[in-house]
C-alpha cells in the first residue's frame, strides 16, 4: 500500500517549489524587461539623433527656401524701380538740355540734342535702352530700330491684343507717368514676344513720354544669379551644405564647385543603383515633408562614402529643387558605447538578484517551516472535535486555537446549532414576508392543484370573489370565480407542458352595464415536487380602451389616404370642368341662356371643390394658409351665419374669457368647423334647446400631449367649447362620429362628412379635438388650437382677370386639364408651350429655357411628379419661375418647395382670375 503524505511535508514541499518557482519566473521577466529596456533606450538614442539631424537639415533647407521666396518676392519690385529710376535720370538729362538751350537754338535743334544724348544711353548689360513718343503715338527715338523713328505706331499692337502706344497715351493724360505692361520682340530675336515692364514720364515741353522698358525674364535670370551665389556661400555643421539641381538634372550649386553646369541626372551614385539625384528631386515635386536615406559620396572633411539623410524642396516657377543632407555614421559608434554600458550594468544588476534571490528562498523556507509546524497542531484540534461531535454535543476549546483562520472556524463551528435555530426561525419569517408581499399585489393570484381546487388566495382575490381564504379554499376557482370555468383546460395544458399560458375574458359585472377586461396568467408551479398552478388576473380594460382608440385613429388615417386620392382625381376633373365652363362664358358673350348655363356649370363646380375641401380637410392633405387669425372674429361671423340657419327656438351664445384670441391657420377652414359643429348641434335640438361657444386659454402638459392620439406640443392653446342641450350620443355612436360618410340622419340628408372635415381641420391646425356626450344630456365638443401671439392680416380678393404676357410652359398629364389651361392663358395674353409629363416638360425647358418664363406645373404626375421636376429645373436654372398645381398637397411639401425657390402654388379647380393674379404678381 502507498505510503501517504503528511499534511505539514506536503505544505513545506509545495511552498518551497511555489517560491522557487515564482522567484525563478520574476527573476526571468525582469530580465526580459531590463534587456528590452536597453534596446529601447538605444532605439530611442538613435531615434533621438535621427530627429534632431532631421529638424537641423529642415531648418537650413527651408532657411534657403525662405530667402529664395523673399528675392522672387522683390524681383518685380528691384526692376520696377530700376527702371523708373533710369526714366527719370533721362527725363532730368532732357529737361536740363532744354533748359540749357531755350532761347539759344530752335526747338528743332533742341529736340536732335535731346535724342542724340539719350540714343547711346544702354544699361542693364546691353539690354537697356529709351525710347521717346509724342502724344499723338509718333516714334521720336528708338535706338535699336530706327528706321521706325518719324512713323506713327498708335495702332501697335503685341502679341496678347494690347495696344502699347494707346494705352501708354492713355495713362499718360491721367497721371503724367507710371508703369505699363506689354509683349515685345528682344533684340536680335523675332520669333515670339516675351512679356516687358515698361515705365514712361510726360515731358511737357515738347507734348512727349519718356520710356524705357526690361524684359522679366532677364531680370529674373540675374535675381537667379544672385540667388545662387548666396547659396554656395551656405555651410553649417562640419560637412553641411546647400545644393540645388535644374529639374533636368543640371547642377547650379554645390560644395564641388566643378560640378556646377553638369548634368547628374543618370549619374547612380548610389551602392544600390539608385539615381539620388533623381529620386530628390522627384521627392521634392511631391509636396512632402519626406527625407531620403541613401550613401554619400564625398564627405567633405574625410572625401570618403559615409551614409546621409537628404531632404529638399522645390521652386516651381524656376524648375529648381534646392535640399541639403547630413551625415550620421558618428551615430553608430555612440549606439555601440551606451549597449556595452548597458550590457555591464545589466550583469552586475543580475548578479544582485541572485545573490537576494538565494537568502529570500533560505528564509522563507525556515518560515514555512514553523508554519506548517503551528497549522499541524491546530488540525489535530479539529480532527479530536470531530471524533467527538460524530457521538456527542461538544464545542472547540478556542483558547487551543490561536492562528486567526483556524480560530474563526472553530468559532463558525461552535456557532453551528444556534445558526440551525436561527435559519429556523428566518424560514417562519420569510413566509409571512411572502405571503404579505402577495397580499399587497393588486392582481389577483390564486394557487391552484391539479384537480383546479384552490390551495393559495391572496387579498385581492378575496376581494374581488368576496369570500375569504378560508371559504375558497379546496374549493374548484370556476366555483368561485365562475368566469375562469373555461380556463380549466389552459389550465392542464400548463401543468403538462410546464410553459405559461395566456388567457383574455370579457364579462360585464352583475348590476353594470360596462364591460370588464381581464388577462389571465397561468404559471405552472416549477419546483421539485410542486404539483399545481398560479393563477393571475389582471384588470386590462384601461389599456383596451386605448387600443380602442389607437385603432380608430389608424382607421380614420386609411380612410383619410382614400379620401386624399379620391378628391386629387376629382379635383383634376373639376378644374377641366370649372375650365371649361369659364372658356364657354368667354367665347358665347351676348347670349344670356347659355351664360345662364355655364354660370351653373361653374358654380356647381366650385361647390364641389368645397365638397373636395373637406374630403381633403380629413384627409390632412390640403394646404391651409398658415396666417395669423382672430377666432373672436370668426366665432362673430359664425354667429352671423348660424342665426339665419339655425331653428329660432335654439338659443345661441357665446362668451370669451381671454383677450388674446390669435391662432395661426385658415380662417375658412376654422369658420367651417364652427358652423359645421353648430348645424350637427341644431339637429341634436328639434324642440329648441341652447348651444353655447367659450373660448377660453388652456395649458396642456406633456403629460396630456403624450397620452393624446394627436400630434401636438406642450404649451399655450386656445380652447374652444361647443356645448349643446341635445339628444346626446350613444358611447357606439360617440366612437364613430369623426369617421367619413356615418351619418345618423336619414339617406340623403347628409353627406357624413361634416365632422370627419372638422377632424381633419383640427390635425392641419396641429391642434386636438374631444368630444363627451350622453343620452338625453346634450353634447360637448372641445377643440384645443396652439396660441399665437402674432396679429392678424388682411388679404385683398379681385374676382377681375389680370392680362400679361411672355411664354408659359403647362405640365400636366391631364389632356383635358392641358387643353383648358392653354386656352385660359392664351385668352389671358400669354404665349402656350404644352407637355405631357414632367420628363417632357423638363427635357423642353433644357432647349428652351431663354423663351420660358414661367412654368405652370401639376404636382401629381406619373414617371416625374412636380417635386422632382422643378428641382431637376432649379439645377438647370436657380432663377426659374415654377408655379405648382394640385388637387391636394401637404402643406409641409409646399411650405419645402416655397423655401427653396417655388414662386407660388394654386389648387384645383382655380378660377381665370386667381391664376391670372398669380402670373401677373410673378411676371410684371
Amino acid at each position: 500500500m502507498k505510503q501517504k503524505k503528511s499534511l505539514r511535508s506536503t505544505i513545506n514541499g509545495t511552498m518551497i517549489l511555489l517560491c522557487l518557482l515564482s522567484v525563478t519566473l520574476v527573476g526571468t521577466m525582469w530580465i526580459i524587461q531590463e534587456y528590452r529596456a536597453v534596446n529601447q533606450e538605444i532605439g530611442q538614442l538613435k531615434d533621438s539623433y535621427l530627429k534632431a539631424r532631421k529638424e537641423a537639415l529642415k531648418t537650413e533647407v527651408d532657411r534657403a527656401i525662405s530667402f529664395i521666396e523673399y528675392k522672387r518676392a522683390t524681383t518685380e519690385e528691384e526692376l520696377m524701380a530700376s527702371i523708373k529710376s533710369r526714366v527719370y535720370e533721362a527725363h532730368q538729362i532732357a529737361e536740363g538740355i532744354y533748359l540749357r538751350y531755350e532761347g539759344e537754338k530752335s526747338d528743332g535743334e533742341i529736340q536732335e540734342l535731346i535724342k542724340e544724348a539719350l540714343r547711346p544711353l544702354i544699361f542693364n548689360e546691353g539690354r537697356g535702352y529709351f525710347f521717346i513718343y509724342d502724344m499723338k503715338g509718333n516714334n521720336v527715338l528708338l535706338p535699336f530700330s530706327p528706321q521706325l523713328e518719324g512713323t506713327n505706331l498708335m495702332g501697335l499692337e503685341d502679341s496678347k491684343g494690347y495696344l502699347t502706344i494707346q494705352e501708354t497715351i492713355k495713362l499718360i493724360e491721367e497721371k503724367g507717368e507710371g508703369f505699363n505692361r506689354w509683349h515685345w520682340y528682344k533684340p536680335g530675336e523675332s520669333d515670339v514676344m516675351k512679356e516687358k515692364i515698361g515705365f514712361n514720364k510726360y515731358f511737357a515741353p515738347y507734348d512727349w513720354w519718356i520710356g524705357t522698358g526690361e524684359y522679366v525674364e532677364d531680370f529674373e535670370k540675374v535675381v537667379q544669379k544672385e540667388t545662387l551665389a548666396w547659396i554656395n556661400k551656405i555651410r553649417f555643421g562640419d560637412d553641411g551644405y546647400i545644393f540645388t539641381y535644374h529639374y533636368s538634372g543640371i547642377v547650379l550649386a554645390h560644395f564641388l564647385k566643378e560640378s556646377i553646369g553638369s548634368n547628374v541626372l543618370e549619374q547612380k551614385d548610389d551602392p544600390y543603383g539608385r539615381q539620388i539625384v533623381g529620386d530628390l528631386i522627384a521627392l521634392s515635386q511631391t509636396k512632402e515633408a519626406d527625407f531620403l536615406e541613401y550613401e554619400g559620396l564625398i564627405r567633405p572633411s574625410t572625401g570618403e562614402r559615409a551614409p546621409k539623410i537628404g531632404y529638399a524642396r522645390s521652386v516651381d516657377d524656376w524648375e529648381w529643387t534646392v535640399g541639403a543632407g547630413v551625415y550620421v555614421d558618428e551615430i553608430n559608434e555612440t549606439i555601440a558605447q551606451n549597449k556595452q554600458k548597458l550590457l555591464k550594468t545589466l550583469i552586475r544588476n543580475l548578479t544582485t538578484v541572485l545573490i537576494i534571490f538565494l537568502l529570500t528562498l533560505l528564509i522563507i523556507g525556515l518560515f514555512i517551516h514553523h508554519l506548517s509546524g503551528k497549522m499541524n497542531d491546530h488540525l489535530s484540534v479539529f480532527i479530536r472535535f470531530f471524533d467527538k461531535a460524530s457521538s456527542e454535543s461538544v464545542k472547540i476549546n478556542l483558547n487551543e486555537v490561536h492562528l486567526e483562520e483556524f480560530h474563526a472556524l472553530a468559532q463558525s463551528v461552535n456557532k453551528m446549532m444556534d445558526a440551525r435555530e436561527e435559519a429556523e426561525q428566518e424560514v417562519s419569517r420569510l413566509r409571512v414576508y411572502l405571503a404579505n408581499v402577495i397580499d399587497s399585489m393588486p392582481s389577483v393570484l390564486a394557487g391552484v392543484d391539479k384537480n383546479h381546487r384552490i390551495t393559495q388566495w391572496n387579498r385581492e382575490a378575496e376581494k374581488r370573489s368576496g369570500q375569504t381564504f378560508s371559504e375558497a379554499e379546496g374549493k374548484p376557482i370556476g366555483e368561485v370565480l365562475p368566469r375562469l370555468s373555461g380556463t380549466y383546460e389552459a389550465i392542464d395544458q400548463a401543468l403538462s407542458q410546464q410553459q405559461v399560458f395566456h388567457e383574455s375574458l370579457c364579462y360585464t359585472p352583475e348590476g353594470e352595464d360596462k364591460l370588464i377586461y381581464e388577462e389571465v396568467t397561468i404559471f405552472p408551479l416549477m419546483g421539485e415536487g410542486a404539483k399545481g398552478a398560479v393563477i393571475r388576473i389582471d384588470d386590462i380594460t384601461g389599456q383596451h380602451e386605448l387600443q380602442e382608440e389607437l385603432a380608430h385613429s389608424r382607421r380614420l388615417d386609411a380612410v383619410g389616404q382614400l379620401a386624399g386620392g379620391i378628391a386629387h382625381d376629382f379635383n383634376n376633373m373639376l378644374a377641366g370642368i370649372v375650365g371649361g365652363a369659364e372658356l364657354i362664358k368667354r367665347e358665347v358673350k351676348g347670349n344670356d341662356r347659355v351664360l345662364r348655363f355655364a354660370d351653373t356649370i361653374l358654380q356647381s363646380g366650385m361647390r364641389a371643390g368645397e365638397l373636395s375641401k373637406k374630403l381633403l380637410a380629413f384627409a390632412r392633405k390640403g394646404t391651409i394658409a398658415s396666417t395669423p387669425v382672430s377666432l373672436q372674429d370668426i366665432l362673430k361671423e359664425t354667429f352671423a351665419i348660424l342665426e339665419h340657419s339655425l331653428d329660432k327656438q335654439i338659443l345661441l351664445s357665446q362668451s370669451i374669457q381671454t383677450d388674446n384670441t390669435m391662432v395661426e391657420g385658415d380662417s375658412i377652414q376654422l369658420q367651417n368647423a364652427l358652423i359645421n359643429l353648430g348645424i350637427n348641434a341644431g339637429h341634436a335640438m328639434p324642440d329648441g334647446g341652447e348651444l353655447v361657444y367659450t373660448i377660453k386659454k388652456a395649458g396642456l402638459d406633456e403629460t396630456y400631449c403624450r397620452n393624446s392620439p394627436f400630434e401636438i406640443t406642450p404649451g399655450d392653446f386656445l380652447q374652444i367649447e361647443v356645448s349643446d342641450t341635445g339628444v346626446g350620443m350613444a358611447p357606439k355612436i360617440l366612437k364613430k362620429i369623426f369617421e367619413p360618410f356615418f351619418t345618423t340622419r336619414e339617406a340623403g340628408k347628409g353627406s357624413g362628412l361634416g365632422l370627419a372635415a372638422v377632424y381633419g381641420t383640427i390635425q392641419q391646425h396641429r391642434g386636438a379635438i374631444t368630444v363627451q356626450s350622453e343620452v338625453g344630456r346634450g353634447t360637448t365638443f372641445w377643440i384645443y388650437l396652439p396660441l399665437s401671439d402674432k396679429k392678424e392680416k388682411t388679404e385683398v380678393n379681385e374676382d377681375t382677370p389680370t392680362r400679361g404676357s411672355g411664354t408659359i410652359l403647362v405640365i400636366d398629364d391631364e389632356a383635358l386639364l392641358r387643353t383648358s389651361a392653354s386656352a385660359i392663358l392664351k385668352g389671358l395674353g400669354y404665349k402656350v408651350i404644352l407637355a405631357e409629363d414632367g420628363a417632357e416638360g423638363l427635357e423642353i425647358y433644357r432647349k428652351e429655357q431663354q423663351a420660358i418664363d414661367l412654368v405652370l406645373m401639376d404636382m401629381i404626375m406619373p414617371h416625374m411628379n412636380g417635386k422632382e421636376c422643378f428641382y431637376a429645373m432649379k439645377e438647370i436654372s436657380p432663377e426659374v419661375k415654377v408655379v405648382l398645381s394640385s388637387g391636394f398637397s401637404q402643406e409641409e411639401d409646399v411650405n419645402d418647395l416655397k423655401r427653396d425657390g417655388l414662386q407660388g402654388f394654386i389648387k384645383k379647380p382655380y378660377t381665370t382670375a386667381s391664376l391670372s393674379r398669380i402670373l401677373s404678381n410673378l411676371l410684371n
